[in-house]
Parts: structure tokens; C-alpha cells; sequence
């Protein structure tokens, strides 16, 4: 949990100037539940900090290990037209089942850990490196590349 928290708040403080405020409040309150606790500070004067002692404020009594997951889960939510996209990784293994649909034959393989196919697939794209780069960047429905489903599943000789 502990990576998935420092890279999801790492992924958010980079691109923080260009996320919407509430989820930013959000996240800054759940971020300050996880690593500090419980606020106890006075309600500062002035607007931004009051906004930010409120969003922390709000997750009194949640501990630390439920606000990282929290954050992760609601980073994970930031759409990708506001330039993050996130999804935090972890493997899994689970079974492929109908919200995999949008998945490409390399996506399979790769999330198979079948590096015979993925090699057949990559070489089939007419020996042309533009179009073997073009199908390991293409993306299923939710964002996700065959990078992704290897990782995810856990395949790490094919990742």
C-alpha cells in the first residue's frame, strides 16, 4: 500500500496546478489524514488556507492506512482530460472477465504472459517499428496499454 500511496501522490503533486479544486481539496485532506492524523491545528485565517484545514479536518478519525487507500482510490478516478488518467498498479491475477472487452490480441498475450504470441504479433506489423510502437501504446477503453495487463497480472517476464 505504501508504494501505491507514495506513487499516486507523486503522480498528483506533479500535475496538482491543473486538477479541479474540490478534488484537489480532497485529496490534500486525505493526503494530510495519511501521513500526519488527526488535525489539531486552529482554523487559519485566510481563504486558501481555511479551504485546506477543512478538507483536512473532514477526515478526523479515519486512520492512516484507510486514507491512503482512499487517496489511491480517488486518484485513480481523475479523468484524463485533466491530464492524469492514473491507474496505480499492483498484481493481481485476476481473471479475464467482461470488462476486459475492448482488449487488443496484444493486450491478451501480454496479459497471458504469452511472449510467443506477442513476438508473432509484434513481428506481424509488416516488420515496421512505427506500427509495432503504435500497437504497444494503443489503449483498451479505460486507458490501459498492454504494458498494463502484464503488469497487473503479474507477468513480469513479459512486462
Amino acid at each position: 500500500m505504501e508504494d501505491e500511496f507514495e506513487a499516486a501522490a507523486n503522480i498528483v503533486r506533479a500535475k496538482a496546478g491543473g486538477l479541479d479544486p474540490q478534488l484537489q481539496l480532497a485529496l490534500y485532506g486525505l493526503y494530510k489524514q495519511a501521513t500526519v492524523g488527526d488535525c489539531d491545528s486552529p482554523q487559519p485565517w485566510g481563504l486558501e488556507a481555511r479551504a485546506k484545514w477543512k478538507a483536512w479536518k473532514e477526515q478526523r478519525g479515519i486512520p492512516s492506512d484507510a486514507a491512503k487507500r482512499a487517496y489511491v482510490d480517488l486518484a485513480a478516478t481523475i479523468p484524463a482530460s485533466q491530464g492524469l488518467g492514473i491507474a496505480v498498479s499492483t498484481p493481481v491475477a485476476q481473471a479475464l472477465g467482461d470488462d476486459d472487452i475492448g482488449m487488443t490480441p496484444l493486450m491478451e498475450a501480454a496479459s497471458e504472459g504469452n511472449l510467443s504470441r506477442l513476438d508473432a504479433l509484434l513481428s506481424g506489423e509488416d516488420n515496421d517499428p512505427s506500427a509495432a510502437a503504435a500497437a504497444l501504446e494503443a489503449t483498451d477503453a479505460d486507458g490501459r496499454t498492454a504494458l498494463h495487463w502484464a503488469a497487473d497480472r503479474g507477468r513480469t517476464t513479459t512486462a
